[in-house]
């Protein structure tokens, strides 16, 4: 359009001033647009300390502009394979000042620069995670959400006061809704998607979330994994009977006010009022949840300090 309805010729330079990431921070975009066999004047080595000095020489006649090309990398910095290692592998401790305990020639002040300049995504995490994982239908797949404790923030945008597990509590901090996948059998476990839960900017609650995720596994990224676990937030019916759909198998966790039928004859009873046979202790007990059109495996599990999980 510039070239169009441009009296003469003009000459057009797009650049960046560096690459995308720090392991290519030199690789940065240069786009030229010189008219009138100007490009002959470009080369392949050609850096942006150059561009314009190019164009005097070029178009003005200007001779001798060109500077040496000279290129510094500073050793101290943080990549995003790193940071996204890190997370991967730390398991509690997810501050800058850990991170930059671990890395040599790396402050607290490069890792929080990098932070706020790096935009960081799903797909991002997805890109560095998918050839890592080792799918196929006997690996699983797990949701859970988890919360960055932010207690003493009182600026962050995302911050807000929510029910941490790991605190048993209410504490301000960043929702997270996270998808991992394992192979099993005590191989690794890799985050391979990811939500925000920002309810206040988004509208979206967390069983939104959790359903964008599970079909974008499945059609999206082709998991081939067949089990899905979560807990009682996540087992709405309609989150069950969406995962049914999909042809994976689920195990959770249920509330203990949620009902159950044992046969069209018993009608509707709470959890608590199923005869927990020796058997069924054991082996489980097939029954109907309310607006679920399938039944399911149901097990009564008591913790050694008398907590039950069903």
């Amino acid at each position: 359009e510039i070239i169009a309805k441009s009296k003469n010729q003009p000459v057009i330079i797009i650049q960046s001033d560096h690459g995308l990431d720090p392991e290519v921070r030199m690789a940065n975009l240069i786009a030229y647009y010189f008219p009138h066999g100007g490009e002959s004047a470009l080369y392949p080595t050609i850096t942006p300390v150059n561009s314009f000095r190019l164009v005097f020489n070029t178009y003005f006649g200007q001779t001798g502009l060109s500077l040496e090309v000279l290129t510094w990398y500073h050793e101290g910095m943080i990549t995003k394979r790193q940071y996204v290692e890190y997370l991967i592998c730390t398991i509690s401790n997810y501050t800058s000042s850990n991170l930059a305990d671990h890395l040599d020639e790396v402050s607290h002040d490069v890792i929080t620069d990098y932070l706020s300049n790096e935009r960081h995504t799903a797909r991002g995490l997805w890109e560095l995670v998918k050839g890592l994982i080792e799918d196929s239908p006997e690996a699983f797949l797990l949701i859970d959400d988890s919360v960055q404790d932010k207690r003493y923030s009182r600026f962050i945008e995302l911050v807000k006061l929510q029910y941490s597990g790991a605190e048993h509590g209410l504490v301000r901090g960043i929702g997270i809704v996270n998808l991992v996948h394992s192979a099993g059998e005590g191989k690794d476990f890799y985050p391979m998607d990811y939500r925000i839960y920002a309810p206040d900017q988004d509208g979206k609650t967390k069983n939104d979330h959790f359903v964008e995720m599970v079909i974008n596994a499945v059609f999206a990224k082709k998991i081939k994994a067949k089990r899905i676990l979560f807990d009682s937030w996540y087992a709405s019916a309609e989150n069950l009977k969406l995962v049914h759909r999909l042809g994976l198998t689920f195990f959770t966790t249920l509330k203990s006010n949620r009902m159950v039928s044992l046969s069209k004859e018993g009608g509707w009873i709470h959890l608590d009022d199923i005869d927990w046979t020796t058997e069924r202790l054991q082996n489980g007990v097939l029954v109907k949840l309310k607006e679920v059109p399938f039944k399911v495996q149901l097990f009564k599990v008591v913790a050694t300090d008398g907590d039950i999980d069903w």
